[in-house]
């Protein structure tokens, strides 16, 4: 338990219905009842009740008392509820701060959850990223790790790993007992289901990024194949202009869509040809730019026609590890063989469209939200650390090592899964992390 009493604005700052004002510590309490008189006089209020008062002789406020050790940072937690507006919850703060408490640092009251161990790392960084969702597939993701869906995982895998180091260990300390024949072929049964699982978790690392960053897709093509009204088609309202003249578009444009659970940024892009005007070639080279900035690239087509030379280039000069997906547009205005490296689509009628969604998710390397049980990039390098002392194991087996060289590499194991949690990671570590969190949680 920490001695400073601190609080914040939980809520963003700025006009709004309602504000909440977040006071955590061992002096919460005390703080709280001399800015804040319930109408009902009766102090101290009580617990887990909302109780109607005046806050600082300023506005009308709710309160409510939450005491240590049933609250969220395990600490006494009272909370404030008035009017949101900027310059009310700043006086209302500054009176907080001169009766004793002080303004809490960025993520303070989920570092002192985690440190008076009502969550552990992974959960708190899940607390982040479940705030920074942009999808509610992000945000299922997110909460499957917050309720334990990580930490159950890797610390079975780590408690399995402390019976089986503590049984090497008492036949290196007993070396006079008897020794079972099995020993080293139940390790390696062991090791194996050990890595097994360990990889399955880190098969949802591409699709946790995806889901919490997302990916920049351009719209590449010739002019007038119908980019401007694909963008449209795909957020579902009339954000580029479309006309029938060859370069309308003369600069990038970009609306972030939700695909799948993906936050997918599609980007239209001006029409690559050759031989144009001054603004129309600047627009083309952004085009180009945008393209080998993408994490996809949407190459579209009339349904009927081929890839025009220009785009052609575009396209040869993108790294080749960027995905491509085909588009044949204007299906409701010609007709060809259907290929299956293609996607038909009228970006006019919207045929086409959840199928040209699929194939963005699939190509993008996406995966179903239930496999997704790591949100942080810190997680996957301690999964990584593990599987690779496992990998270490395996191959110490294979060439008949002791128990004192298995060991070594377990116990690197065993540490690098308790970081998963928390367990064992440096302060400057854990301090960099609750950093990066929004003031007032």
């Amino acid at each position: 338990m920490t001695e400073d009493t601190i609080c914040a604005l939980a809520t963003p700052p700025g006009e709004g219905g309602i504000a909440v004002i977040r006071i955590s510590g061992p002096e919460a309490e005390t703080v709280l009842y001399r800015v804040f008189r319930p109408f009902s006089g009766q102090i101290p209020l009580a617990e887990r009740r909302m109780t109607l008062g005046i806050v600082a002789d300023a506005d009308k406020a709710m309160a409510v008392v939450m005491r240590a050790p049933y609250s969220y940072t395990g600490e006494d937690v009272c909370e404030l509820q008035l009017h949101g507006g900027r310059a009310l919850c700043a006086a209302i703060l500054e009176t907080l701060y001169a009766a004793g408490a002080r303004v809490a640092e960025p993520g303070e009251f989920t570092k002192r959850a985690f440190l008076n161990g009502k969550i552990d790392l992974s959960e708190a960084e899940a607390v982040q990223s479940l705030i920074g969702a942009s999808t509610a597939a992000a945000a299922r993701a997110a909460y499957a790790v917050l309720r334990g869906g990580l930490s159950e995982k890797t610390e079975s895998i780590r408690g399995e790993l402390t019976d089986t180091i503590a049984s090497l260990e008492a036949l290196i300390d007993y070396p006079d007992e008897y020794i079972p024949d099995d020993v080293t072929e139940k390790l390696a049964r062991q090791t194996g289901d050990w890595t097994e699982r360990l990889r399955r978790i880190l098969a949802g690392e591409r699709g946790a990024r995806l889901f919490h960053k997302g990916l920049r897709a351009v719209i590449a093509g010739s002019p007038n194949v119908g980019k401007s009204s694909l963008l449209n088609c795909l957020c579902g309202t009339a954000r580029a202009i479309v006309t029938d003249e060859a370069g309308t578009t003369r600069d990038t444009l970009d609306v972030t869509v939700d695909v799948m659970g993906i936050p997918v940024t599609f980007i239209d892009t001006a029409g690559l040809r050759h031989g144009t005007g001054k603004a129309e070639s600047i627009g083309i080279e952004r085009a180009v730019e945008a393209m080998r900035n993408a994490d996809i690239v949407l190459a579209v087509r009339e349904c009927g026609g081929n890839f025009e030379d220009a785009l052609t280039e575009g396209l040869a000069r993108l790294d080749p590890s960027v995905p491509v997906v085909r588009v044949a547009n204007k299906i409701d205005l010609a007709d060809e063989e259907r290929r299956s490296d293609t996607v038909y689509v009228s970006a006019l009628g919207g045929e086409g469209i959840d199928a040209l969604k699929r194939r963005v998710f699939e190509m993008a390397g996406g995966v179903p939200v239930e496999d997704v049980l790591v949100t942080d990039q810190r997680q996957c390098d301690c999964l990584r650390e593990a599987l690779d002392a496992l990998e270490l194991v395996r191959q110490g087996i294979d060439a008949g090592a002791g128990s004192e060289c298995l060991l070594v590499d377990l116990r690197g194991a065993w540490s690098a899964l308790g970081r998963v949690t928390g367990r064992g990671e440096p302060e400057e570590i854990i301090d960099r992390i609750f950093s990066k969190f929004c003031l007032g949680k």
